[in-house]
């Protein structure tokens, strides 16, 4: 690598470094909320749903909640302190490590080598991609892999979110590879729940 080269990959590095750090305070704090709420409230936290950021507050989405549920578990999450503003922080640090805002280019991960091209109009979709429960069961659910590196994750899953998440802003009915100029917006079908998982 020359010299700017190196510069802008040690930039996308300290991009994923911020992306898994927000990612972590953002679902320490999430967490514990959320077991208060199945307290108070077990009917709603037996119940699926996902949540998004949405105008700065977070929304529950995807989800066959009454109206009165989804009113009583928005207010309790955009009544805790910070948990709205770190969502946002997360949004905006996803932005700036895959979109194309601050560099052209994103590793997918540090140190393997690999560029792709940064996603044009990050900006505008990422609240309505990133699903917050959704990247939380993915990694949960990771494969840490072996040796001192899966040791690790074991130990800091949370910070994993930093590539989990490129799974959600490139979700198989907005993007498609192309192996000349990589990922492309292109509408094509949106496949099945069977053969797609997050």
């Amino acid at each position: 690598m020359n010299r700017v080269e190196d510069h802008v990959f040690w930039q996308m590095v300290n991009d994923q470094t911020r992306l898994s750090n927000t990612f972590t305070v953002f679902a320490e704090a999430l967490v514990p909320c959320l077991a208060r709420i199945a307290v108070e409230r077990p009917s709603i936290a037996a119940q699926d749903f996902d949540l998004r950021n949405e105008g700065g507050r977070l929304r529950v989405i995807d989800t066959e909640m009454s109206t009165d549920d989804i009113a009583y578990l928005e207010s309790r999450l955009n009544s805790h302190p910070t948990l709205s503003r770190l969502a946002t922080e997360f949004n905006e640090s996803v932005v700036d490590t895959y979109g194309d805002r601050k560099h052209p280019m994103y590793t997918l991960r540090a140190f393997n080598g690999t560029c792709e091209k940064g996603l044009q109009g990050l900006t505008e979709t990422v609240d309505r991609d990133v699903k917050f429960m959704s990247l939380l069961r993915s990694v949960r659910d990771a494969d840490c892999g072996e040796g001192l590196e899966g040791d690790y994750y074991r130990e800091h899953r949370y910070e994993l979110a930093a590539t989990k998440v490129r799974d959600l802003i490139m979700s198989p009915e907005t993007y498609r590879n192309n192996a000349s100029t990589g990922a492309a917006a292109v509408p094509i079908s949106k496949p099945s729940v069977r053969s797609w998982k997050a």
